[in-house]
């Protein structure tokens, strides 16, 4: 795993809270990336995530250090003991993931560990995670996006442990929450008619070969309301509606400079609480740090 510059919390659980970490029955996530050529200005990577669930469930912006590991900041879903939505540490290594709805409830939600927040606390790059690519065959089936700022990388990880991962540090990557690998396929069980809409519009909004993004540009693609109920980026709440987009997560990777992020999260009355934040020394440095020894 890659050396963290210090540490910051244990990744120990109690047995009772691993089995709380499972995350939620979802239908629907969308996650996408461009690097290298794909960004505007002087490159790096950029990052988006629309968190697609049921109505009231809550969904917390938090920055954490634990008391081994790199620090880090993150959408949690509260309700589930604080299990990481999407997040990036310190060291400007992004994660977010969607689940895997192409599968029965019995073979997805059997996670026994956070594995996101566990990627953020042990990893600098991308480069260092696939390394260690072998710890995703004991993961819940799911789909993570990782990203630094020179690469990123997409992880399908099915029943059984069968995973694949693609990584690339000039291009997009996108996904939803069926599985698109050639050898994983099969592993598909249920309908996906709204992931297979939502990745079919996020791809023919990447497509445009001359286009390149940066964090407005991917916030513009997170508004995206044109491809109808089912297809679209961003899925309209209210009263009628049992799922819709609950949080949208965008983080900019420039080679030089900080991150910065933007989150959307809905409110209870259907208001949105939007931030746009400059992720350098200084935000790191405010995070409280557990007492020493």
């Amino acid at each position: 795993m890659g050396s963290p510059a210090r540490t910051c919390g244990s990744l120990a659980l109690a047995a009772s809270i691993l089995l709380a970490l499972m995350p939620r029955p979802s239908l629907g996530c969308t996650i996408w990336a461009a690097t290298g050529t794909k960004v505007n200005g002087k490159g790096g990577t950029v990052v988006a995530k629309n968190r697609d669930n049921s109505m009231g469930l809550v969904t917390e912006f938090r920055a954490v250090c634990r008391e081994k590991g790199l620090a880090f900041a993150a959408l949690f879903d509260p309700e589930r003991d604080g299990y990481v939505v999407a997040g990036i540490n310190e060291k400007g290594l992004t994660v977010v993931n969607a689940s895997a709805a192409s599968l029965p409830d019995e073979k997805r939600l059997v996670a026994k560990e956070d594995l996101t927040e566990r990627l953020l606390t042990s990893f600098a790059t991308v480069d260092a995670l696939v390394a260690e690519g072998t710890l995703f065959a004991t993961s819940h089936p799911a789909f993570y996006l990782v990203a630094d700022s020179t690469k990123a990388a997409l992880i399908e990880v099915a029943p059984g442990g069968k995973t694949s991962i693609k990584v690339t540090a000039n291009g997009v990557l996108t996904h939803a929450n069926h599985y698109t690998d050639e050898s994983l396929k099969k592993a598909n069980e249920r309908p996906t008619r709204k992931s297979r809409d939502r990745l079919k519009r996020i791809n023919r909004l990447l497509a445009n070969g001359s286009a390149s993004f940066d964090l407005d540009g991917f916030i513009s693609l997170s508004e995206d309301r044109s491809a109808g109920r089912i297809g679209a980026i961003r899925q309209e709440c209210g009263p009628a509606r049992k799922v819709c987009t609950l949080a949208t997560w965008v983080v900019s990777l420039p080679k030089v400079g900080p991150p910065e992020l933007y989150i959307n999260i809905l409110k209870s009355d259907y208001t949105a609480e939007k931030k746009k934040l400059t992720l350098d020394s200084g935000f790191w440095m405010r995070i409280p740090r557990p007492p020493g020894p």
